[in-house]
C-alpha cells in the first residue's frame, strides 16, 4: 500500500504572487522513513515559479503521513504532494 497524507497544511501563497496572480502547480517529492517522518524533499515538477515551489516545500514539510506498507509492516518509501496555486 502506498504512503498516504494523513493531515494536509494548507497551502500559504506568497502575497507576491497572489499580488503579481501568479497561478501554477507543484509537485514535491515527500521522502518517509518506515515511521512516517519526512526525511528529505525534493521539486518534482516545478511550477516555473520560486515562491510557488517554496511555497509548496513548506506545506509538504508540514503535512504528515502515514509510511508506505508492504507485507503489512511500514516501509520507507516517498510521497507525491501535489500543490495548485489559482
Amino acid at each position: 500500500m502506498a504512503a498516504t497524507a494523513l493531515n494536509v497544511a494548507l497551502l500559504d501563497e506568497p502575497q507576491a504572487a497572489r499580488d503579481e496572480r501568479i497561478t501554477g502547480e507543484t509537485s514535491v517529492e515527500v521522502r518517509l522513513s518506515a515511521t512516517g517522518a519526512v526525511v528529505a524533499l525534493r521539486i518534482y515538477r516545478s511550477s516555473g515559479n520560486m515562491l510557488l515551489d517554496q511555497a509548496a516545500l513548506r506545506a509538504a514539510r508540514s503535512s504528515t503521513y502515514a509510511p508506505q506498507l508492504e507485507n503489512c509492516r511500514p516501509v520507507a518509501g516517498s510521497y507525491l504532494f501535489d500543490a495548485e496555486f489559482e
